[in-house]
């Protein structure tokens, strides 16, 4: 919808109440009602869609519009839900409850530090078999830095960074 938008109101895009508050309000109702469920869909969801309108043509200085919104918006979803502050807690300080609740970031950060510069080899690293919960999705920049070091590391970052920047030009 975002992208229909974008390319059906290309003229009115850079004014404010006309171009970017209606589609900006649609999103906003959309996001909220997500943001009940999964707070990181939510905010991938919203993310993506003002790269688009940005993309469309929106201006910047629109979206700096958004920024004390977002973080009120970010603060309320996070402090209305427990179990959104223990996870919160446990990023912040792993190390207070290292066999639970902190127990996926310590193995992360243990498989990271694993690779080293030169990284065990593509398909050698242990962390993945058992030792590292969700392997395969959410931490899988761990397995990719125990296997190929800092140097796969940097690729991964790399490319990322050129989808972006493909992306924006």
């Amino acid at each position: 919808v975002v992208a229909w938008w974008g390319s059906t109101h290309l003229r009115t895009l850079g004014s404010f109440w006309r171009g970017f508050v209606p589609p900006m309000l649609g999103l906003g109702a959309i996001v909220a009602i997500i943001a009940v469920e999964d707070l990181g869909t939510a905010i991938l969801i919203f993310a993506v869609a003002c790269f688009v309108l940005f993309a469309a043509g929106s201006k910047f200085l629109h979206f700096t519009t958004l920024v004390p919104i977002a973080v009120c918006g970010f603060a309320f979803a996070v402090m209305t839900s427990p179990y959104r502050i223990a996870r919160l807690q446990s990023y912040l300080h792993p190390f207070d409850d290292p066999e639970k609740t902190g127990y996926h970031i310590l193995q992360s950060m243990s498989t990271i530090s694993g690779g080293g510069l030169s990284g065990l080899g593509l398909g050698n690293g242990i962390h993945k078999f058992g030792y590292l919960p969700e392997d395969t999705t959410d931490f899988i920049y761990s397995v990719i830095c125990e296997e190929l070091g800092i140097f796969g590391a940097i690729a991964v970052s790399s490319l990322y960074i050129g989808v972006v920047v493909l992306g924006v030009c």
